[in-house]
């Protein structure tokens, strides 16, 4: 990995200690991010949150992203969500996520987790959605709305309630 080489050894040593399997070192690696981390960590975090067993360390995690307020982070975490969208710890994490100061541009990649995710995960990335509607483009607009109707039949009876506020924002 050609970015691991520009890495100061601290930042390595978290990277490694946050795929350890003790308990403590994925703690304390989560712990230092705070002081010395930045972009080279948000997949690895995102892959511990949604991949380890402990609730711990998926709540330290999950106060960590909803503190982030660096704007530049937002595609990199879009871009790697997707692949998590029907984990059982998806609406935690997006309500982390609302949380943040951080303003997201990509929607579909939460129409998505609204799509797959149980309801609580629905009304959680609906709230982000409507957080985040000044920054919807009328392309980004227009790919919900086709991706909201061909899915609107599958969908529960709570998130067709929920669908129809979503209808509003991208009509």
């Amino acid at each position: 990995m050609e970015e691991n080489k520009k890495l100061s050894i601290a930042q390595k040593q978290i990277l490694k200690d946050l795929e350890n399997k003790d308990d403590n070192l994925v703690l304390k690696a989560v712990r230092d991010v705070r002081e010395k981390g930045g972009s080279f960590v948000i997949e690895p975090l995102m892959d511990v949150y949604f991949k380890h067993k402990s609730n711990d360390i998926a709540g330290e995690i999950c106060n960590l992203f909803q503190d982030l307020k660096d704007n530049k982070l937002n595609k990199l975490i879009s871009d790697n969500l997707i692949s998590y969208s029907s984990n059982e710890r998806m609406s935690a994490f997006v309500s982390a996520l609302w949380q943040s100061s951080i303003k997201f541009e990509d929607t579909k990649v939460f129409l998505q987790i609204f799509v797959d995710g149980n309801d609580a995960t629905s009304l959680e990335a609906l709230t982000l959605i409507q957080q985040n509607a000044d920054m919807i483009t009328d392309s980004m607009s227009d790919d919900c709305l086709k991706l909201l109707k061909s899915e609107i039949t599958n969908l529960s009876d709570f998130k067709k309630n929920l669908a129809i506020d979503l209808l509003e924002i991208f009509q």
